[in-house]
């Protein structure tokens, strides 16, 4: 049955792709989410309800991250960053808001960025507004983002409250077995290169402890 499921939705997810006039790669499926951590919520109610951050990418459409809304009420933006576990080749995000009738949370306008580093974002790999409803949300990348952590920005909620909830959140893509791009400028030299002579050294086979205090 879950195979099923799951060769239906990449069926789905191609459709999609071809309607909008990109490809998708065959190697390319669903992202577990198994290996995935979270790195940082900027806020998560854990005294009126489990709204964790972790519960954005636990498999169960059910549970919800959701931020502080019992002691106090923190405004936007607010923000999830994940671990992906590996570096993959990106070709779709899939946001699932919270389900039911209670839309306190859904996102309005977001910013989604994907690095190879937690420290240092870049631009975001795309932007824009979701509706208001508790279907999933898929967003196709033009340019396909590679890289393994991940950073959701909510800037503003569907009725303008100061909250942020989701219910799951995933990608389509593959794992990455290339070599990344460079992040920054590679200089050409103007001038001739002098190289400089070295010599090798030859440590000890024994290394001397070092106490430290």
């Amino acid at each position: 049955m879950k195979s099923a499921i799951v060769i239906f939705f990449r069926v789905f997810i191609v459709l999609c792709l071809a309607i909008a006039g990109l490809t998708v790669d065959a190697d390319s499926a669903p992202v577990s989410q198994q290996n995935w951590g979270l790195i940082y919520v900027d806020s998560q109610e854990v005294v009126g309800e489990d709204g964790r951050g972790v519960n954005a990418f636990d498999g169960d459409p059910a549970t919800i991250w959701h931020t502080e809304w019992k002691n106090s009420k923190p405004a936007h933006p607010h923000e999830i960053q994940i671990d992906l576990g590996e570096t993959y080749e990106l070709e779709s995000f899939h946001y699932l808001p919270r389900q039911g009738d209670n839309v306190n949370g859904r996102i309005k306008d977001y910013r989604l960025y994907v690095s190879d580093s937690f420290s240092n974002w870049g631009v975001p790999v795309v932007s824009g507004s979701f509706p208001n409803t508790a279907n999933e949300q898929i967003v196709l990348f033009s340019s396909l983002p590679i890289g393994r952590y991940l950073r959701l920005v909510a800037l503003s909620e569907v009725n303008g409250q100061p909250f942020t909830a989701l219910s799951e959140i995933n990608f389509m893509g593959r794992i990455f077995d290339g070599n990344l791009p460079p992040r920054g400028t590679i200089d050409n030299p103007t001038q001739n290169v002098t190289t400089v002579s070295y010599t090798h050294l030859t440590l000890p086979t024994t290394i001397p402890s070092w106490r430290y205090g």
